[in-house]
């Protein structure tokens, strides 16, 4: 539907009722999209969104399927703190870009936590870039 941005409108209603209604436990990792008729978006919607393996939204993806609790440790470990980091290593001109196009992609996409993407193998591997890169040298 070219007025709900390709579809993600209807998806992401469908999406937000289910965390208004399990705001603490979500559905379980990996326990939303494709587990057949025992998938809770038939529930939510009649939609399109019903086919569909994933919420076009990372935040909101890992929100249904593992609670607040969940999307704030994801978010805290996954970005902002890799954010933080980065100021203080030597690999920040590489690892910073990295994970604010991630954090921006994810509202768009889904690949926060899914090892199928190629934008998450890329975080991975700039936070093990800002690991192995030790802090930021100071000439002078």
């Amino acid at each position: 539907d070219r007025d709900s941005f390709t579809g993600r409108g209807a998806i992401w209603v469908a999406l937000v009722s289910y965390a208004e209604d399990n705001l603490l436990t979500g559905a379980g990792f990996a326990s939303f999209w494709r587990i057949g008729s025992a998938s809770p978006i038939f529930q939510y919607t009649d939609s399109l969104a019903t086919l569909l393996g994933h919420g076009h939204n990372g935040y909101l993806d890992i929100l249904v399927t593992t609670g607040i609790v969940g999307l704030l440790l994801s978010v805290w470990g996954f970005i902002l703190g890799p954010m933080g980091r980065s100021a203080r290593s030597a690999a920040a001109p590489i690892v910073f870009p990295v994970i604010v196009f991630f954090a921006a992609q994810n509202f768009a996409e889904s690949s926060l936590i899914n090892v199928d993407t190629p934008p998450w193998f890329l975080l991975i591997f700039a936070i093990g870039l800002l690991q192995a890169s030790g802090p930021r040298r100071v000439n002078g």
